[in-house]
């Protein structure tokens, strides 16, 4: 984070991984929903599964069920653009990190103050 000067972090470690998430606000880390899972034992598209887990996450912290919940990437002036999440078919401003590697997933979501709520849909 350029011109920032502090950055905060938060480290989560078991015996299988060591995953860590930052901020440049401290209160930021109170608001974030992350999680790393490991991938079923048969064969799993990554993203999608990394993608699934999120949405599951998000839906339980703002209670949905997890089906008004999507993360696409759509493309624009055929580059393909990071993904967003979409709650009943409308584009949020839940900023999303999704990552994968090996047998894990790992999925960071900040929300909005006003998307704690279900309605908090833009």
């Amino acid at each position: 984070m350029p011109d920032k000067g502090e950055v905060y972090i938060r480290l989560f470690n078991n015996h299988d991984y060591i995953h860590c998430i930052g901020a440049d606000e401290l209160a930021v880390l109170d608001k974030i929903i992350c999680g790393v899972e490991n991938l079923p034992e048969e064969k799993t598209d990554q993203s999608l599964f990394s993608r699934l887990c999120l949405a599951q996450s998000l839906a339980k912290k703002i209670s949905l069920n997890f089906h008004q919940i999507k993360i696409k990437r759509t493309r624009e002036k055929g580059e393909l653009r990071p993904p967003r999440v979409y709650i009943d078919g409308g584009k949020t401003d839940i900023d999303i990190s999704l990552s994968h590697d090996g047998r894990f997933v790992a999925y960071v979501a900040t929300l909005a103050d006003n998307e704690t709520q279900a309605s908090g849909t833009k």
